[in-house]
C-alpha cells in the first residue's frame, strides 16, 4: 500500500509557509505518496494545492463540538475508514489542537512542523511529543529552544528538516559598482526605535558617501511618523514607502541588502528567499535562522543598542567585495542545506519511519 499522508493546515499557517508546504506536497506526489488535506473553511490550501486525494474543509462548530471529535470530523472519519492515512502531518503548531483530535479519531502517528521559537507554544509541544507523536523543526535553534529545560528528554522525537527553497536569479550582481545601494525592509513599520534607527542609519551612511535607496515595504501604522522623521534627516528623497505592495517577492532579487529590524522568532520565508537571490540578509541578533551567521553568510547587529546597526551597516557597504561575498555564501549554504528535494526526501524518510513504528 503506497503512503498516505493527512496534511492539516488552517489560514494563518497557510499564509506563513504556503509555498513550502506545496513544494512538499508536489514533491511528495512526484515520490508515489497519497496526500490528503483536511483544512478550516477560510484555507486557500484547498484550491491551491495540486494533485490530493481528498479536501475536508472542517468549519467551525460549537464550543461543545470541541470535545467530541467524531461530530466535527464524519466525512472524514468516513473518508478515513476506507483509505486508511498512514500518518496525520500538522503544517504548524497552529494546527496542533485539531490534528490531536483527528489522531484520536483515527490511530495514526502525528508529526508536527514547527516553525517557531515562541515558549508558549513550543512548551504546548514539548508536553505531547512521544513515539507516535513527532516534531519535524525548520532549524537548529528552533530544535534547541523547544528541548531547552522540560523538552530535553524528549530529543529523540525532534527531527530537523529545513524549508525547501530554489535558488534567483538576479539581472545585476549584488553591490555592483557606481549604483546605489538598495535596502529593504519587509516588516511593517511599528513605533518600535528600530525603525527610526534605520532612517539614522541611512543618514549615516550618507553622511559618509554610501549612496542608499531604502525602501520600505507594506509601511504598516507609523508611516506618517517615519515620513516625519526622515524629512527632519534630510534623507526623505532616499527613502520610499511602498504601501501595500503585492510584488515584493519579484524585489528580492533586485535589492542589494534586506534588513531583519526585530528578532524573528518564527521563520519567514521571505528572508531565506531572498539569501536563495544573493542579497544580503542584516539581521537583529536573537533570530531562528540557522542560515544567517554573522560575518559569514550575514550581518547580525544588536537590537538594544542604538548605534549598532548604523555601525555594522557602515563597515560591510564601506567594502562591497566583502558585501558581496557574504550574499553569494548565504546563496550556496542556501543551495547545500535548503534544497528541495533534501526537504521531500527528509518528510518521506520520516513518513515510512512513523509507519514502520505502528
Amino acid at each position: 500500500m503506497r503512503p498516505h499522508v493527512l496534511l492539516v493546515c488552517d489560514k494563518p499557517s497557510w499564509e506563513r509557509v504556503g509555498p513550502i508546504i506545496r513544494r512538499l506536497v508536489v514533491g511528495l506526489i512526484d515520490e508515489a505518496m497519497r496526500v490528503s488535506l483536511a483544512c478550516d473553511r477560510e484555507c486557500p490550501a484547498s484550491v491551491q494545492l495540486p494533485g490530493l486525494q481528498a479536501a475536508y474543509s472542517l468549519q467551525r462548530q460549537s464550543y461543545f463540538d470541541m470535545f467530541n471529535p467524531s461530530r466535527r470530523f464524519d466525512e472524514l472519519a468516513e473518508y478515513a475508514q476506507r483509505s486508511h492515512p498512514t500518518c496525520i502531518h500538522a503544517v504548524s503548531i497552529r494546527c496542533l489542537d485539531t490534528a490531536l483530535a483527528i489522531q484520536q479519531l483515527l490511530r495514526v502517528p502525528l508529526l508536527v512542523t514547527v516553525d517557531t521559537m515562541d515558549e508558549g507554544e513550543l512548551g504546548l509541544l514539548a508536553d505531547v511529543l512521544g513515539k507516535d507523536r513527532v516534531a519535524a523543526v525548520m532549524s537548529e535553534r528552533i530544535r534547541e529552544a523547544l528541548l531547552a529545560g522540560r523538552g530535553a528528554e524528549r530529543a529523540g522525537f525532534v527531527e530537523v528538516i529545513r524549508p525547501g527553497i530554489y535558488l534567483q536569479g538576479r539581472a545585476r550582481p549584488p553591490f555592483e559598482p557606481g549604483a546605489p545601494v538598495s535596502i529593504l525592509v519587509l516588516e511593517p513599520a511599528t513605533r518600535s526605535p528600530v525603525f527610526e534607527r534605520i532612517l539614522q542609519a541611512t543618514a549615516r551612511l550618507l553622511e559618509d558617501g554610501v549612496n542608499v535607496m531604502l525602501f520600505f515595504i507594506d509601511s504598516g501604522p507609523a508611516e506618517t511618523h517615519l515620513r516625519k522623521v526622515a524629512l527632519r534627516l534630510q534623507i526623505h528623497e532616499h527613502v520610499t514607502f511602498t504601501g501595500r505592495f503585492m510584488r515584493w517577492p519579484q524585489t528580492l532579487g533586485a535589492a542589494d541588502l534586506v534588513i531583519l529590524p526585530q528578532p524573528q522568532k518564527q521563520m519567514r520565508i521571505y528572508a531565506l528567499e531572498a539569501m536563495a537571490s544573493s542579497t544580503l540578509v542584516v539581521a537583529a541578533a536573537g533570530h531562528c535562522y540557522d542560515t544567517i551567521l554573522d560575518g559569514k553568510t550575514g550581518v547580525e547587529f544588536s537590537p538594544d543598542s542604538e548605534q549598532d546597526l548604523a555601525r555594522r551597516l557602515l563597515q560591510i557597504l564601506k567594502d562591497p567585495h566583502q558585501a558581496r561575498s557574504l550574499a553569494y555564501a548565504a546563496q550556496e549554504k542556501i543551495r547545500r542545506d535548503h534544497s528541495v528535494s533534501q526537504m521531500v526526501n527528509a518528510y518521506v524518510s520520516l513518513y515510512g519511519r512513523l509507519g514502520e513504528g505502528r
